[in-house]
């Protein structure tokens, strides 16, 4: 029996001590030390998710003033589009009016008109 009481004392006292002491200390820690810091961290999280919703927002926004110019473009600009789109199928057609912008995009990569950049020179062979 002493023996038991014996290894309480000499092995589990001292844990239990070590453990309410460090519990003590981490609680002093937090409170006193890591609380400001993370009220702080999250203000500053607070603030850059704000300004990425306001980007965000602000780049819907350019795209659907993009995506309406582009429509806009193609209807009254580009009559050779519309030629064009009569000889494709009407999902790929249907695709083009929802993506007038991409169109638009496809259309100036192919050549079939140039927007905003240098007049293309026509060669001829003269010999």
């Amino acid at each position: 029996m002493v023996e038991i009481v014996l290894i309480i004392r000499s092995v589990l006292v001292p844990l239990l001590v070590a453990g309410l002491v460090s519990f003590l200390s981490v609680g002093w820690i937090y409170v006193y030390r890591m609380k400001p810091l993370l009220g702080m961290a999250e203000e500053v999280m607070k603030k850059s998710m704000s300004a990425l919703g306001t980007k965000s927002g602000q780049v819907r926004l350019e795209k659907s003033v993009e995506k309406a110019v582009a429509g806009d473009l193609m209807k009254a600009q580009a009559p050779e589009l519309e030629f064009i789109l009569q000889l494709l199928s009407p999902d790929t057609r249907e695709l083009i009016e929802e993506n007038p912008e991409a169109a638009l995009k496809i259309a100036q990569r192919l050549g079939l008109f140039n927007l905003g950049g240098a007049q293309k020179q026509t060669e001829y062979d003269l010999g």
